[in-house]
Formats: structure tokens, sequence, C-alpha cells
């Protein structure tokens, strides 16, 4: 099911989002099928690329790896939630399992183009570029779920970037001590 609407949603985001409207599925589902996964397809990417590619020892990529599981696992649920607090000041409807689902999605891109840099260094500029693809799929998803009138969408879209940014800087930080990772801002 999730499967499914996952790739009609990467196909036609405007098709797809409408989908998800009626589709039933639970939070664990989503953490289940999707989250997990696509975290851990990016903590082994990076862990692959530091001790591959970077020369770093196993002891470093490893920790690499749990920084970056839980940095990401930790930096879209929060932010999931909280831009599923402030949909209600923007007069749109609270549903915290499309919120999330839609921060799952629209921030895959970024999740694994980040990675991505640790295998491929010279291309960073290109592939942080191209995560930017998942702002689309949020605003498509923001518009067919959020209820949010279409004048207040930009702005709603904007705070919820701010939101989502501030989010992973302060959780990097934080998971970067507990980890004892170098911080590469």
């Amino acid at each position: 099911m999730l499967t499914k609407l996952i790739t009609t949603i990467f196909i036609s985001p405007d098709k797809g989002w409408v989908n998800l409207r009626s589709a039933e599925f639970s939070v664990s589902q989503i953490l289940l099928s999707f989250l997990f996964p696509l975290i851990f397809l990016a903590s082994v990417i990076t862990f692959i690329g530091i001790l591959l590619i970077e020369g770093e020892s196993a002891e470093l990529a490893s920790r690499y790896f749990g920084f970056t599981f839980l940095k990401w696992i930790s930096s879209i649920t929060i932010s999931a939630w909280a831009i599923n607090s402030l949909v209600g000041g923007f007069k749109g409807k609270k549903d915290f399992q499309r919120i999330l689902f839609l921060v799952i999605f629209s921030s895959a891109f970024f999740v694994i183009f980040k990675s991505l840099v640790h295998l491929f260094p010279f291309a960073r500029i290109v592939l942080l570029g191209f995560s930017f693809v998942g702002l689309i799929y949020f605003y498509f998803g923001l518009v067919e779920l959020s209820g949010i009138s279409k004048e207040r969408i930009t702005g709603f879209l904007l705070i919820s970037l701010l939101v989502f940014s501030l989010n992973v800087f302060v959780l990097e930080i934080f998971w970067g001590l507990i980890f004892n990772i170098p911080i590469q801002l």
C-alpha cells in the first residue's frame, strides 16, 4: 500500500498527494515501511563514504552511522510534530500521520543527497542542489493535505522550511557532541 503510494507521489505529486488523503495507514507503518529504511540507507551510505572515500577508521565510521541515524530520525519526527502544530495557526487541519508522511517524503531527497556527499565529495554543490527537489514535493503535499488557503501556503512553506532547517541544525550539534563527531555546518 505505502510502496504504491510512494511511487505514485514520486511520479505524479499532484495525483499522489490526492491519493494520500484517502489512504489508511498508521504512524508505525510509516516509520517501519518508509522512515527507518530511508534513514538506514542514508546511514550506510555515510558509513561507506567515511570509511572508504574519506579513509577514516571503522570506529569513526561507526560513530557517523549512529550519528546519521539518530540525527535524521529525531530531526524528521520533531519537525513533523512542529509543522503539524503550526498548521492550526494557519487555519489548516492538523493530521500528524499525513504531515509526518509529507515531511519524510519531501526530506528524503535531502537526507539521501546529503549522505551521498560522503561518497562523492567533489559533487557536494550539485548533490545538495538536487536535494531541493523535495521542496517541490513538499509544496504540492501542503496544498493537498494541510487545508491551508492558497494565499497562506507560501508563508507556511517558508516557515516550515525554517523550522526543519533549525531543527536539523540544533540536532546535528546535539548528536555531534554525543557521538564526538566533527560538525560540518
